[in-house]
């Protein structure tokens, strides 16, 4: 037992930087004076880099809020202190907010985990309503944080895994759009190519939420530019039974 745990303690100096440990005492064996701090230098280091929760964000890396994600987060707190939103937001966060200037607007762009998307969009209504009298009425989207992973070739490292297919540029591009066009959704999909090659995605929207978000399709079609450089424009076709 206690040589498996120096052989753990072994491996686990192997991969640390030397520079995370403290320098031993005069005289202090330097092997058991890293293998001493190893469980809590660089775990606390890393635990205190991996996340910065201020507010309503949760920030990766330890980043501080900016100014204005700073008044994105008391904008919530706000909303959370209301009754009929509190047990709602408690344990929602977001990760980052940008202020995007697309097709001659500036719109607001809060990222949040995906894992929280769904609960999110339980109060995208009311949420975004209020958030937007707060500014002005500026539009507000939310996007979940995605992580694309690279298309695996021949010169890269075998993974251990295959890539998810939720990790690819078409299925987070996908989902983006779907983020995007929320509380609306997609009942069809058409790809237009013009003469000179360029491509143009032709969104079908369901019609019954027409009334609601109609007045924002070209901020829809803007910001989907913007963050993939896809073309698409949206329609909402009569159902058909």
């Amino acid at each position: 037992m206690r040589m498996r745990s120096i052989l753990d303690s072994a491996l686990r100096l192997a991969c640390t930087p030397v520079a995370d440990f403290p320098s031993p005492p005069k005289g202090r064996n330097c092997y058991y004076f890293i293998v001493e701090n190893m469980a809590a230098s660089p775990a606390k280091k890393h635990q205190q880099v991996a996340s910065r929760h201020e507010g309503k964000f949760v920030k990766p890396g330890g980043e501080k809020l900016t100014t204005f994600e700073q008044q994105i987060s008391q904008f919530l707190v706000d909303l959370e202190s209301s009754q009929d939103l509190k047990g709602s937001l408690q344990e929602l966060f977001v990760n980052e907010a940008k202020e995007m200037e697309v097709g001659g607007k500036n719109i607001i762009v809060l990222y949040v985990p995906p894992p929280q998307l769904r609960a999110w969009q339980k109060t995208h209504v009311r949420v975004v309503r209020e958030l937007e009298k707060k500014l002005g009425g500026r539009p507000v989207i939310f996007i979940a944080k995605r992580r694309m992973l690279p298309k695996p070739t021949r010169k890269t490292i075998k993974l251990s895994q295959k890539r998810p297919r939720s990790r690819t540029l078409t299925a987070v591009h996908e989902n983006m759009l779907a983020d995007i066009v929320f509380p609306a959704e997609i009942v069809g999909k058409r790809t237009r190519v013009k003469q000179d090659g360029s491509r143009l995605l032709k969104i079908h929207l369901d019609k019954a939420s027409q009334v609601n978000v109609e007045h924002k399709v070209e901020v829809f079609a803007s910001l989907y530019k913007k963050l993939t450089g896809k073309a698409v424009s949206f329609e909402f076709p009569e159902p058909i039974f």
